[in-house]
């Protein structure tokens, strides 16, 4: 199976979400650019940002609330930046859609290289099915995040369902499709280098064989005359094993510099918008966090504040999921060069040939310069420590927020107590 073919059902969804201005070619299985859906996506731009604008520099009553609250002011702030995240998705799909074209090109002449080099099957069919599973369990996790936040925005004081729809749910629903559309880019190539360690496991320049039955009859000493012999005829027999062995290692180099291109171009593609969702979500995770703080420490009604602290939570999961999805699979993708680099340690040798040799130092070299990392935009790597680095910064602001709230309620109790009288 294609890989085109393997993702078409979730390029449909990418399209849809502006996410892609590519079109699918199902004859030929090949990408061509979409006019329609470049000029789809530039009215969504400027819908979006008219919006934005809008609901930024035009006085509402929202805004007025929201301005003597920092708890209120925390969600306004993660509204406009869903919005913003949101709009750099779009903006970031229009100018980068050559690359995401070619970034397919190469997956495919890849996929080729395996099949016809090493004949090797990549196993789309069961690719696909394996990332709909995924995409299936996000878009659950979602919905639930939104329902739950739904029925508290239905019993809540002053309910807008059309706003919060519109401004809040939609584009955080897009950015979750963006989170799932690098998911899926990365577990490509992670897959293609589960196919090259298990080809490279096979790989030896030294076949060793066993003990023949003179060897046995001299417990493994055999004299040098019989030595000499044995090792011509071994060297007629595997000629061929060896050379075949040979050129193995090297399309596996070939398609391990090929890998390592594709995650430079996957990072040109979506740096930009992994950055700002990232951003987005931090922002929401500590909005969250203190909204949870406020309602258990004020708690003015049970029922009411038992069903916020419940919502914020499930809330901030969603959010918390996102990042830690992404970074777990960066983090194993980047793992599979290490094996890679343990497995070329463990090519049997011929120490008496220097091609062997040399090709084996220059593969290990480029293991070293080429590493692998996954980067949001350049300003940080994406892997595990990036969840370290969250959880650190949240608790910081988070404490910040605290002691803001604190001070403002001093100054609430300082105006509303009555001034001592002196007797």
């Amino acid at each position: 199976m294609n890989i085109l073919e393997s993702i078409s059902i979730p390029h449909r969804l990418f399209q849809l979400c502006n996410l892609s201005q590519l079109k699918l070619e199902k004859k030929t299985w090949s990408t061509a650019k979409s006019r329609f859906l470049e000029i789809y996506s530039y009215i969504v731009v400027l819908c979006s940002t008219a919006l934005l604008l809008y609901g930024i520099f035009v006085p509402t009553k929202v805004a007025n609330k929201l301005s003597s609250d920092i708890g209120k002011t925390m969600d306004f702030i993660q509204l406009v930046s869903i919005r913003i995240a949101h709009i750099a998705c779009v903006i970031e799909t229009l100018c980068r859609r050559n690359e995401q074209q070619m970034l397919l090109k190469r997956i495919q002449e890849i996929d080729r290289l395996f099949e016809i080099s090493l004949n090797i099957d990549v196993d789309n069919r069961k690719f696909r099915s394996k990332n709909l599973k995924s995409g299936l369990a996000m878009i659950t996790l979602y919905l639930s995040c939104e329902i739950c936040i739904i029925l508290v925005t239905v019993y809540g004081p002053s309910p807008d369902l059309v706003s919060f729809w519109i401004l809040y749910f939609v584009p955080f629903i897009i950015c979750g499709i963006r989170y799932f559309q690098y998911f899926i880019f990365i577990a490509i190539i992670k897959q293609r280098f589960r196919k090259l360690i298990d080809v490279l496991a096979n790989v030896s320049l030294l076949n060793a064989n066993k003990l023949s039955e003179k060897e046995k009859l001299y417990n493994g000493k055999v004299p040098a005359t019989v030595k000499l012999v044995k090792n011509l005829n071994k060297f007629n027999k595997n000629l061929y094993r060896n050379g075949f062995d040979l050129t193995n290692l090297l399309v596996i180099r070939d398609i391990y510099n090929r890998l390592w291109e594709l995650s430079i171009l996957v990072n040109k593609c979506f740096g930009l918008s992994i950055l700002v969702i990232v951003g987005m979500d931090f922002l929401a995770i500590t909005s969250n966090l203190y909204w949870i703080f406020l309602n258990l420490n004020k708690y003015s009604t049970v029922y009411e504040g038992f069903v916020r602290v419940i919502a914020s939570a499930i809330w901030s999961l969603s959010h918390v999921f996102n990042i830690l999805t992404i970074a777990l699979m960066c983090h194993k993708t980047v793992e599979s060069t290490s094996e890679i680099a343990l497995g070329v340690h463990r090519i049997q040798i011929d120490l008496y040939n220097d091609n062997h040799n040399s090709l084996i130092e220059q593969f290990s070299l480029q293991l070293i310069h080429q590493k692998l990392h996954f980067t949001a935009f350049g300003f940080f790597t994406i892997d595990c420590s990036l969840l370290y680095t969250i959880v650190g910064a949240t608790t910081t602001y988070l404490i910040i927020l605290i002691q803001f709230h604190m001070s403002e309620q001093k100054e609430i109790t300082a105006k509303t107590s009555p001034p001592a009288t002196d007797h």
